[in-house]
């Protein structure tokens, strides 16, 4: 059985959206704007979960100089962080789908970032983990966690705790 607003759809042949006795169809409308899912939304996702996260860790040790600073840059979203004033860790994250699938380009270095067009040393692509039942990062990683470390899977959680022990190494290896 076809349902009346799907016969609106294709009504006359002609594609166009037909209405019943004069007036719009609600059941047309919210198909027609139904809300669509993006390819990119697992990138954004973890775009803000990585600043949210390193903003909040940076604010519970404020009382010993460290500070956080993120702002947008050439479509990169970058990160940040001080201690008393000197950028100690320097964090660029974009999205990429240059190659038809949501993947997501990091560019993190010990002190301030000096970025020359699209480097990178880290790409990642989103996989669902069977295991957890959710979304995680597979990290082909040239130096932001590990040195040329083969491509790694991680939870959302998990790189965020790795790339803050990077952020931590950057802190104290400059504070003595």
């Amino acid at each position: 059985m076809v349902r009346p607003y799907r016969q609106l759809a294709v009504a006359g042949g002609t594609g166009r959206c037909r209405t019943f006795r004069g007036g719009p169809n609600p059941r047309r409308l919210n198909l027609r704007h139904r809300r669509k899912t993006s390819c990119l939304s697992p990138v954004s996702k973890l775009l803000r979960l990585v600043e949210d996260e390193l903003r909040t860790r940076c604010r519970g040790i404020s009382n010993q100089g460290i500070s956080f600073s993120s702002f947008n840059s050439k479509g990169k979203q970058c990160v940040r962080i001080l201690l008393n004033g000197t950028t100690r860790y320097s964090l660029d994250m974009s999205m990429d789908d240059s190659f038809g699938q949501a993947t997501v380009r990091f560019y993190g270095v010990p002190g301030s970032s000096v970025v020359f067009g699209d480097s990178s040393n880290a790409w990642g692509s989103f996989v669902f983990d069977e295991n957890t039942k959710a979304p995680a990062l597979e990290l082909h990683d040239m130096s932001l966690i590990d040195t040329l470390s083969e491509k790694r899977r991680y939870s959302y959680g998990d790189f965020i705790d790795a790339l803050w022990e990077r952020v931590c190494d950057a802190i104290e290896s400059s504070d003595s």
